[in-house]
């Protein structure tokens, strides 16, 4: 691959190579995969964000209008992981969330890209979880990160009652969720 000419189908390629050298590495998994009839397919996931979050600044050649959804479609993925990332989606979630009832399953971020988090959001997450079948759980994305630009000490994204509090609420409800 050439860095300067690195396209969609190179990103969605890459993407897929991590995921699968991932899942190969666990042969915990593939055992159990083995013996239960699920394949290897049926463990991937796409790490995904809304449509056009990394047009700028990342180099690409041209505007990326796919969506999480389409995208999974596209690379015959069944799970996707959700990450909130510079603020997008907005809230309510509820209707951008429609289409990720066509996927397998789905675990939605309480912490975003670059620990961004509050609230109304791990609210927002929580009860997408709760009120759709397909919904398992949720992420915590870039947990750890440093608030002054690449500089200085990690913090935490949420603090350690926030995440006593994240437990409870993932272990209580109509149906558990995982972290």
């Amino acid at each position: 691959m050439n860095n300067s000419r690195f396209g969609r189908r190179d990103l969605l390629r890459a993407g897929t190579l991590l995921t699968v050298g991932s899942v190969l590495n666990s042969t915990a998994a593939l055992g159990d995969a083995c013996n239960s009839g699920v394949t290897v397919r049926d463990r991937l996931w796409l790490s995904a964000h809304y449509a056009g979050s990394h047009n700028e600044g990342a180099g690409l050649p041209a505007p990326s209008r796919i969506t999480p959804v389409e995208a999974a479609y596209y690379m015959s993925l069944p799970n996707i992981v959700m990450v909130v990332y510079d603020g997008k989606p907005k809230l309510p979630f509820d209707q951008y969330a429609i289409p990720f009832r066509a996927v397998r399953q789905v675990v939605w971020s309480v912490v975003g890209g670059g620990g961004a988090t509050d609230g109304s959001e791990r609210d927002a997450a929580l009860k997408l979880a709760q009120e759709n079948s397909n919904f398992i759980g949720v992420q915590m994305d870039n947990f750890f990160h440093r608030k002054d630009n690449g500089k200085g000490e990690f913090y935490a994204a949420l603090s350690l009652s926030e995440l006593e509090q994240m437990h409870k609420r993932l272990q209580s409800g109509p149906k558990k969720l995982d972290l």
